[in-house]
């Protein structure tokens, strides 16, 4: 019950709808728009709602703020799913707190004037310090990313659809006391998974992680998760893909100490 491959192939429907249903409560779309309203084509990213120092925002990856700066971008649009309202600011007032080094993540704090409409229908997940996860001592659970592959969104972002990849850790780096990355596996060869043909559009979402169990009731085996907050269950932002070589790629991310640590000493 240890890899998380095993894990997925022996997991019963009603947990994967539990995860699926935490996730999806803290992920948002991040769509560029011009100065007309209109879409710009391909200019999808995904986020996780947090909140960091009682300060709400949106973590992500760095290089999506700048390719929304580089692409001419002057609004982007946040989509949250089954809330069908359109909702925007400029990026001009968006207040943005990233590292000056190359660690690509980056936090955009909600203005008020929205905050209260994603609040009322979205939970922030809570990045304290305090409840880091060790590494080492998670690498065994269950491992999602989620976001919004570009190539499988329809035309209107209010029925955008989300994308979630079950996985494990193939490889983690410790970069400072501040900083680290995360490196997943992809697996195009398992026929059982329905994979996009790129993962261009989740950069930004969230790495998850799960430790799932199981206990006996009544003689039969019943199978939860550990899904409090406060078990620190968001422990990476997706930035990269490899190209895919012999059916397998690689997603890498920051980790657990780039979000509780890095981002927490500059979100203040």
């Amino acid at each position: 019950m240890k890899e998380s491959k095993t894990l997925v192939r022996d997991l019963p429907d009603y947990l994967f709808k539990e995860i699926n249903a935490f996730t999806s409560d803290s992920t948002v779309a991040l769509y560029g728009y011009s100065d007309s309203n209109k879409p710009i084509k391909g200019l999808i990213s995904s986020g996780s709602l947090v909140t960091i120092n009682s300060i709400y925002g949106i973590l992500t990856a760095k290089h999506v703020w700048t390719e929304f700066r580089r692409r001419g971008a002057k609004k982007i649009a946040f989509v949250i799913l089954g809330y069908n309202h359109f909702i925007s600011e400029r990026l001009d007032y968006l207040k943005v707190r990233m590292p000056e080094n190359e660690v690509d993540i980056c936090f955009i704090e909600i203005p008020p004037p929205l905050l209260g409409m994603m609040t009322a229908n979205r939970t922030f997940f809570p990045i304290d310090k305090n409840n880091m996860p060790n590494i080492n001592l998670v690498k065994d659970f269950l491992w999602i990313t989620v976001g919004f592959p570009a190539e499988i969104q329809p035309t209107e972002q209010k029925i955008t659809k989300i994308y979630r990849y079950y996985t494990h850790v193939s490889d983690y780096r410790k970069i400072s006391e501040s900083w680290d990355i995360i490196e997943l596996d992809v697996d195009g060869n398992d026929p059982t998974v329905d994979l996009p043909k790129s993962f261009g559009g989740m950069s930004g979402g969230g790495i998850w992680n799960f430790n799932v169990f199981y206990k006996y009731e009544l003689g039969i085996q019943k199978f939860y998760i550990t899904n409090n907050p406060k078990n620190s269950l968001l422990v990476g932002v997706n930035y990269y893909e490899t190209i895919l070589a012999d059916g397998v790629r690689k997603i890498s991310g920051v980790g657990p100490i780039s979000i509780y640590v890095g981002m927490t000493e500059l979100v203040k």
